[in-house]
């Protein structure tokens, strides 16, 4: 199940809200003939002054920044702070995302207003982000002691027990919250539950639900198109991602989903290299973006910007075994022969009948300077093919390239033409690093020529002659 991305902490917002209102202007009175005795009004204190400049959330961290300054210069700490003014820092920390000082600032909190229901759902919601499910679990039976039938305590509880993997004790509660009345979050979960057991019409109900109760919450339409998707209901789906996008233009979860819905059911590369473009700038984490994009900009024939999103890719998730086919032969290809031959090696295990990941690695590690490496897995891999075939001689040629007389005529009698361009292209590699240029020339011209579609040696031909030999 994927949860909702927002952090259930934007009440931290709200109360913040309130630090960037201005007191609206009075009209000057004539004062009284005798002024009346006044009672000395305190001066504002460091956090009143500090927040007053407080518009939007990405103000938080400066005026965290100048509050911690004015804080130790005094030698004090936020538990110096009188309790109005804890209140507001701790909400400054949540903004920030500084939850580990904000849970500190809000213990103390807790202290001085026992019973408070947002700082204990708050509490609660901060020790399952640490993973501290213990803490959790004994904040939020507080809440459910303290305030039994409160909507967001019943949501936590339900995806408390969802982690714990009953299933069917969230169901239960979410189904009776929405027979009480129609709870986004309930709604939505039950929505993630059904498609999870394979029920994308079940789904569909509690998501139609969802979307009409908060037609303005992004995440709803978001789920709402997961649904339709499972539904092969492609066109509706882009719709309701088109609507989350427009809710959330800035979120790069919706713009990585239609950028994958674009690339794989819509066939609109030009929408997903922008949205998949989008989420990987926002989000440079997220290995399923960079890993569509690079099968986009392969599909659009921009092997190099390809190439670097794979990279990207398999730096996030090294174990992702589909990138390798496509990663070797672009390492190749760039003549970037140490991942070349790690790739290939990789690719290899997955696909032991395609004979180019043994080429691609032996002729890398003889480019690198390691001819018994080299030979090693040309001999392991060679068993693997038909004894006579042209690739078996192919790999007599590799394994004594001196002698290219017999390989000359097996690609003459070598009825394939993907085949025989393909083999050639290697033996032009052979060529190329042997230093016989004239060779390897004529050799890449051949396979260069060639107007057979969607074969990586002839995209690599062109680059090795474009890029020297």
């Amino acid at each position: 199940m994927r949860f909702r991305r927002s952090f259930p902490l934007a009440l931290a917002a709200l109360l913040l809200a309130g630090c960037a209102t201005v007191p609206p202007s009075v009209p000057p009175i004539a004062p009284p003939a005798t002024p009346p005795e006044q009672t000395p009004v305190a001066p504002p204190s460091i956090v009143e002054q500090e927040t007053a400049s407080y518009q939007s959330a990405a103000d938080a961290p400066r005026i965290l920044e100048a509050l911690d300054r004015r804080l130790a210069e005094r030698s004090q700490t936020a538990a110096d702070l009188t309790t109005a003014d804890l209140s507001t820092y701790s909400n400054l920390l949540l903004t920030a995302g500084r939850f580990p000082e904000a849970e500190q600032a809000l213990v103390l909190l807790n202290e001085r207003q026992p019973g408070d229901r947002t700082i204990l759902l708050s509490l609660a919601l901060l020790a399952g982000a640490r993973g501290d499910s213990k803490t959790q679990e004994t904040r939020v039976a507080a809440l459910e002691q303290s305030f039994p039938n409160d909507i967001e305590t019943i949501n936590l509880r339900a995806k408390l027990l969802l982690a714990r993997g009953d299933r069917a004790g969230a169901k239960k509660l979410w189904l009776t919250m929405v027979e009480k009345q129609e709870d986004t979050t309930a709604l939505l979960g039950l929505t993630d539950l059904a498609l999870d057991a394979k029920k994308p019409k079940e789904a569909l109900v509690y998501a139609d639900r969802a979307v009409k109760a908060a037609p303005n919450d992004d995440q709803a339409w978001a789920l709402h198109a997961r649904v339709q998707n499972d539904l092969s209901q492609y066109l509706a789906a882009r719709k309701d991602l088109d609507k989350a996008v427009a809710l959330a233009p800035e979120d790069p979860w919706h713009r990585l989903d239609r950028g994958k819905l674009a690339w794989l059911h819509l066939y609109d590369t030009d929408l997903a290299q922008a949205d998949l473009e989008y989420a990987t700038i926002k989000n440079p984490g997220n290995f399923f973006g960079w890993a569509a994009l690079a099968e986009v900009y392969e599909e659009q024939k921009r092997p190099r910007q390809a190439y670097d999103a794979w990279l990207k890719a398999l730096s996030l998730r090294p174990d992702y075994r589909f990138a390798y086919p496509s990663v070797s032969m672009l390492a190749f290809r760039y003549q970037d022969f140490p991942r070349a031959a790690a790739f290939a090696k990789e690719a290899a295990k997955d696909y032991p009948a395609e004979y180019a990941f043994p080429f691609v690695e032996a002729l890398s590690r003889r480019a690198m300077g390691q001819p018994q490496v080299a030979l090693t897995v040309l001999e392991k891999s060679r068993p693997r093919f038909t004894k006579g075939s042209t690739v078996d001689e192919m790999f007599r040629f590799l394994i004594t390239p001196g002698q290219d007389y017999y390989l000359n005529t097996a690609l003459k009698l070598e009825k394939q033409e993907n085949i025989r361009l393909r083999l050639r292209f290697y033996q032009g590699c052979v060529y190329a690093l042997a230093k016989s240029s004239n060779s390897a020339r004529a050799a890449f011209e051949e396979v260069s020529a060639s107007t057979l579609e969607r074969i990586p040696e002839i995209a690599a031909a062109r680059d090795w002659l474009e890029h020297g030999i």
